[in-house]
């Protein structure tokens, strides 16, 4: 919300800003099946209040954006991780550790918006697949399972 009063303090002269936004709601599809990004100008500097201030609505049933496709993903991948790392500790990782570890920090790798968290997340479903056969294994050495 602040981007603006930073701007003006960095740079000298009569500045415009502008935001560049794809929201889900009201983006269209471009040729290569990614959101277009369209152009906002000062009022939604306004809008930016107006959803700052809703806030302490994120994870209730009150969220107006809690029934996205990012969002149903994000609170996906929590239970799937909480799963996950509950049977490590119950289960322990065996003799591979690194393996263990890469798996606790592999949610870092999922980053981004749209079609972006989508890309990244079928990789690293992909590498917790391959993360949780080496943890049962149970071989020790497996260096990529750990990179």
């Amino acid at each position: 919300l602040d981007s603006a009063a930073q701007a003006k303090a960095a740079f000298d002269g009569d500045l415009k800003l502008t935001d560049h936004l794809a929201p889900p709601m009201l983006a269209r599809k471009g040729a290569d099946g990614r959101p277009v990004k369209r152009a906002f100008g000062p009022w939604m500097r306004r809008a930016f209040r107006v959803l700052a201030s809703m806030k302490r609505l994120r994870g209730t049933p009150f969220d107006p954006f809690g029934h996205t496709a990012d969002r149903k993903l994000e609170r996906a991948l929590i239970r799937q991780y909480e799963t996950d790392m509950a049977a490590l500790l119950r289960d322990g990782p065996g003799r591979n550790l690194d393996a263990a570890v890469a798996l606790a920090e592999l949610p870092l790798q999922i980053k981004g918006f749209g079609p972006v968290k989508a890309a990244n997340e079928a990789k690293a479903a992909k590498r917790r697949e391959e993360l949780l056969a080496a943890i049962r294994s149970g071989e020790t050495g497996l260096r990529r399972a750990a990179e």
